[in-house]
Formats: structure tokens, sequence, C-alpha cells
């Protein structure tokens, strides 16, 4: 962000009260959603993450901002954001400490909210949370009284939203995913019921999306690793900030909408990724409760190229879709990286189904056995291009290779070294459906390089 847009940003940040006491509200800039949209994708790289909201930097703590009431034993913080056109609102906390029963919640237009988000939700002090329909917000922190003096934080971001995630009416020019995308809700999708529920769209830094799969270790530990694509540039900085969101499909078959996004985890670390293979490998900073019925996908490191292939991802930032080749993949170059190198698969055109924008870091599926041997990269396949192709980096690649742990897979997914080649995948066991939270998470000290403005086009 400019700092003209800063200046003009912090001209426009007003608090408003009257006699009752209302909660403070926080105005930014006004935006037109479809002139948002139209410049986010004219200005993005031949790939990036999709981008869907814009960044509007603040810096505001409970004292500066808000208004605070107490009902008994319980003290509670409100703010209001106001931003007028956007089509939805996410928020981002840093310095965050929040005491015992201390919880947030986001609430958008029509009452839907987020959250409670508690101290268990905090990485590395930090809070992000997924968009709220509407271009307005409320932000509502409880806390006991008596505990009022420990709760801080600072409320660095606001992203407004313009891409419509909730389809609530943004007008011409904000189309949801392609048609010829297939919902995994449709019965084409049953034999892969399982790997589907492995898959989520993610969010970083409250703007970009792409796509990730909960993958299992060959120990079973059921450590939430999360497999994606390094050009959707998750960093060791910004790795707190992704934000995963679960089951987000149609209800119904060809519906192409109507999801939910209540569904969410807070927070990651960025445990290896290398450029070449265009993968990136997150340890999620907790297991996905037991109420989201996640799978644990298996995968595949043999190299050898399966009979057909499935792919699953969210397109557009939308309900989730499934794709179809009923070819075998051939063998490249990477498709983003000067075309160099052998570590890629090639789907040479999807028989139904497509991939988009938002589709980058979505696993590549042995269609027989449902293991994963690749994330997408890129490609040009459309609705409109169904011959296109579609690039993906190859799991067997990124199991060894780079200089050390932080560019392979292999110290993380077998890290006993036991020389496993396929695992199956798993649901959760009972006995370990408790949350896994970790009191110490922060992001690892490993230091991997940012990845360049490329992605699924």
């Amino acid at each position: 962000m400019s700092r003209a847009l800063l200046a003009g940003l912090a001209l426009l940040v007003q608090l408003e009260a009257t006699a009752e006491a209302p909660p403070a509200i926080i105005h930014l800039p006004a935006m037109d959603a479809k002139a948002a949209r139209v410049a986010a994708d004219r200005s993005a790289a031949k790939a990036a993450p999709l981008r869907f909201a814009r960044p509007h930097q603040l810096h505001l703590s409970p004292a500066q901002a808000g208004r605070w009431t107490r009902e008994g034993r319980t003290a509670r913080w409100k703010l209001v954001l106001s931003a007028p056109g956007a089509t939805d609102i996410n928020i981002g906390l840093r310095k965050a400490s929040f005491p015992n029963g201390a919880s947030l919640t986001l609430t958008g237009e029509d009452g839907l909210s987020v959250g409670p988000f508690d101290a268990a939700d905090l990485t590395a002090g930090q809070l992000w949370t997924p968009p709220v329909p509407g271009e307005t917000a409320r932000i509502e922190v409880t806390v006991p009284a008596a505990a009022e003096e420990t709760l801080g934080f600072v409320l660095t971001h606001a992203g407004a939203g313009f891409r419509d995630v909730y389809r609530r009416g943004g007008g011409p020019g904000l189309a949801k995913q392609g048609f010829c995308n297939i919902d995994v809700t449709c019965p084409e999708a049953e034999p892969f019921d399982d790997e589907i529920r492995a898959v989520a769209a993610y969010t970083i830094n409250g703007v970009d999306a792409c796509t990730g799969t909960l993958i299992m270790d060959a120990e079973g530990s059921f450590r939430p690793w999360f497999l994606t694509a390094f050009h959707c540039r998750v960093s060791t900085t910004n790795a707190p900030s992704v934000v995963t969101l679960w089951n987000y499909e149609s209800p119904a078959c060809g519906q192409l909408g109507g999801g939910s996004r209540l569904q969410s985890v807070s927070g990651a670390r960025l445990v290896a990724a290398r450029e070449d293979v265009d993968f990136a490998l997150l340890e999620l900073s907790a297991r996905p409760p037991t109420e989201f019925d996640v799978h644990f996908a298996g995968w595949d490191r043999t190299d050898l190229a399966p009979a057909t292939t499935v792919g699953i991802h969210h397109p557009g930032v939308d309900e989730k879709a499934i794709a179809f080749d009923d070819d075998a993949p051939s063998r490249g170059p990477s498709c983003i990286v000067n075309g160099t190198g052998d570590t890629h698969w090639y789907v040479g055109a999807w028989e139904r189904g497509t991939t988009e924008r938002g589709s980058s870091g979505s696993a590549l599926l042995d269609a027989a056995t449902g293991r994963v041997i690749g994330l997408l990269s890129g490609g040009a396949a459309a609705c409109s291009n169904r011959d296109g192709f579609d690039c993906y980096g190859r799991l067997a690649r990124a199991w060894s290779g780079g200089t050390n742990a932080t560019q392979r897979l292999e110290p993380w997914l077998d890290p006993a070294g036991s020389d496993t080649t396929t695992i199956d995948g798993s649901d959760l066991p009972a006995a370990l459906q408790a949350p896994l939270f970790t009191d110490s998470f922060e992001p690892g000290t490993e230091t991997v390089r940012s990845a360049p403005a490329i992605a699924k086009p």
C-alpha cells in the first residue's frame, strides 16, 4: 500500500459516538467492488494467488477505539468497521493476548458471524478471520470483567472484499466459478468422498486465496500437515495469517454456490518449500475439530504415472469442485519457473471439469487409489479452453532434493526414515479426536524464501 493511500486512509478513519455511546465506527475508504476486481485481475502476474480483498492497514488497540460495556461479571468491547461498497470484510490482529474466558466474534450483515475465537486460536500472537458478508462488520470481544486489564491486541488489518464470496448480489462482473466445474456433491464425485474431506480453501494475509490438502505422514501421527504450492506465497512471516476453510461445498449438485465458510482453522507455520517443484508444506496451528469430519489424504511418491487422475480444488474462492482426466499424465519441466527441470506432471486436458485461479496448490490424485501424486502449479485449462493443460509439481520430486530439511518433504512426512513409498489416507481415530492445540506453537525459525507472484492463471 502506498504512503499516499495510507495517508488518505488515516484521514478517513473517524470515531463516531452518540449520547447512548454505541460502538465506535471505523470508516474505511469506499470502493467499487467490480472495478477493484477488474484492476486486481489486470495487475496480476501471469499467474498469482487469487486476490479477493483490498488490504487496509490499521493500528488500533481496545484503548484507542471501540466501546466497552459491562454486564455483571462480563465486559464487552465492540467496534464496527464500515467499508462502503465492499462485498465482505475480514480482520487480522497482532500482539494478541486473550485471558481465560475471553473470546472474539466477527459479525457481518444478515447476522452471520465467525468465531468465537479464543486464546487457543492465536498463533504467534496473531488472529486472522474468514470474511463475513456485507460492507459493515462488528467486532465483539467478551472477557471476564476481572481480567479486562489483561486483554491485549492491536487491530492491524481490515480486508475489504470485492469478489462477493457470499454471493449476495454483487452485480455484473462478479460471476461465480466457471459453468463447467463439477460440485463435489455430484454423484460422480462419490468415489472420492474421503479425499474431498481432506481439501480446503485458505486465505493468506486476508487478501489472497489458494487451495491445499491435509496430508498423512508415514508415522500416522495425524499432525495437521497441509500441502500446497510455493507460488501461493506463504512464508515464515505470513503463515500465522493463513485461515483454512473446511467443508466449503455446494449443498446440491450443480448449484455451484450456497456453501458455508463457517468452519475454519486460523494460523499455521511453514516448515518446507521449494520453488522448482512448486511445493509448500505447512503445519496448521490446530487439528481441525472433530465436528469438521476431515480426512488425512494418502500419498504416492513412486513417481509412476497413473492411468487416470482427479483434481479436487476451490476455483475462484468458490465452493469445492472436482475434475477428471481419463488419460495418464506426462512428465515435464516446470511450467512456471523458466520451463526447466523434470519436476511436473502434465494433465493434457480435463475430460470433465476444469481448474481456475484459486485452485492453485490443490492436489492431483491417482484416480484408482485416491493418493496424492502432485500439486497444482498452473496451466491454461478453463471452461473456455477445454483442451488446455494443467501442470502439477510431482510429489516424488518434492520428497527429496534441495539443500536442507526446509526444502523437502521427507524429514516431515517420514521423520523416522522408514522409506515408505505409498500410504493410504485415514480419518482421525476416536482416541485422537480431542483438539491438538500446542500452547507454544510458533512459526518455525527456518528461512524459506518468499515465492514470486505466480500461480494458476
